[in-house]
């Protein structure tokens, strides 16, 4: 990992020329250095990822709801325990456990704040994927087709298919709810799950 920094390659290439018999430094003062900042540069390393795993558990243990797929009720669970194809219920002011397909809300467009992912204070504008899903939420069945996880924020395609609908719905990137994002200026908002992180 550490190779990959042109700088360290570079390091490495000079000490690999001061142990050569023709160089006119003592080979130990370039090694000694070397390793050095070899062994600050992994422990700095250690540290942030032993942080970031600390981050990320106490971020999983946040409380958030479902729609439970038998009986229909909203029951409490933990972010670390959504699954693909759950129903989510947010609420407003609320961040977004998982990445979520939005199919059902008050109204046919909701509003949420991205600031969590690309800093920006503006508003954007996400619509149902699907009309059609308005109540009895856990016995509406299907399939989604998607594109695999991306790390672009303006991309992503898929389509819902199922019986219960005419014909296959298009889906974009208009339709999804990234994890993280907030729900503004509607009072709840329910999605299906389709991202997870694992």
């Amino acid at each position: 990992m550490q190779f990959k920094r042109a700088a360290n390659v570079y390091f490495a290439y000079i000490t690999i020329l001061t142990s050569m018999s023709f160089s006119p430094k003592p080979p130990a003062s370039m090694i000694g250095t070397f390793a050095l900042v070899l062994f600050f540069t992994m422990v700095k390393e250690a540290v942030d990822d032993l942080l970031r795993a600390k981050s990320d558990s106490e971020l999983n243990q946040r409380p958030t709801r479902r729609v439970d797929a038998k009986t229909g009720q909203i029951v409490e669970c933990r972010w670390e325990d959504l699954k693909v194809g759950d129903v989510v219920k947010v609420q407003k002011d609320e961040e977004v456990p998982a990445d979520l397909l939005l199919i059902h809300a008050p109204k046919d467009i909701v509003f949420i704040s991205t600031m969590n992912l690309d800093g920006e204070t503006n508003l954007k504008d996400r619509e149902l994927a699907l009309n059609t899903v308005k109540k009895n939420l856990h016995e509406f069945t299907g399939m989604v087709v998607c594109d695999p996880p991306d790390p672009s924020l303006d991309r992503w395609e898929g389509k819902m298919m199922s019986e219960q609908i005419s014909r296959d719905a298009p889906c974009s990137i208009k339709n999804l709810l990234l994890r993280g994002v907030t729900l503004k200026n509607t009072e709840y908002a329910f999605g299906l799950v389709l991202y997870v992180g694992n």
